[in-house]
């Protein structure tokens, strides 16, 4: 009888052991290269403004939301975004996404990058998330911190001090 008891409160222990533990997502390792390549890829069209890149890098009816404009749909709709991106921060570096600035879950992906205003030393952040359909950037939603950006460019100058 004791025997049962301790091979009990041991299959005890390790059940709690295993619902403890994170569980690891399908294939992410498998998946984390493919994703970052995709998003990179996505980026890159946005680097260059080269919007072929788009054919094989986000789906037809890609959507892109963000805090400053329209969602945009389609790559059509992403095309024009893009050109007047690049019209507007002509010289802009943006900078890769790198495996530690990365969360993968299933279909999603969670990052964060840089992005260097034109003339100036100081890199700003944003953040994203995406989803991807058949290895596709399907959907992006990006934010970025509009007052280190403009501070960085030396538009404005924020207080080192908060105000009361």
């Amino acid at each position: 009888m004791r025997n049962k008891s301790i091979n009990g409160i041991a299959l005890l222990i390790v059940l709690a052991l295993l619902l403890c533990m994170p569980l690891p997502s399908v294939g992410q390792d498998d998946m984390t290269d493919d994703y970052i390549t995709a998003w990179e890829a996505y980026v890159d069209a946005w680097r260059t403004g080269d919007i072929t890149l788009l054919e094989d890098t986000v789906t037809d009816d890609f959507t892109r939301h963000t805090q400053w404009d329209p969602t945009t749909v389609g790559r059509e709709e992403l095309a024009v975004v893009i050109a007047g991106f690049r019209e507007a921060m002509d010289g802009v570096t943006l900078h890769p996404v790198t495996e530690e600035d990365v969360l993968i879950r299933g279909d999603y992906m969670w990052m964060r990058a840089g992005m260097t205003p034109p003339g100036m030393d100081e890199m700003g952040y944003y953040v994203g998330m995406a989803r991807f359909e058949d290895g596709l950037v399907a959907e992006a939603w990006l934010a970025d911190d509009p007052l280190l950006l403009m501070e960085v460019m030396e538009m404005i100058e924020l207080p080192m001090e908060p105000t009361q």
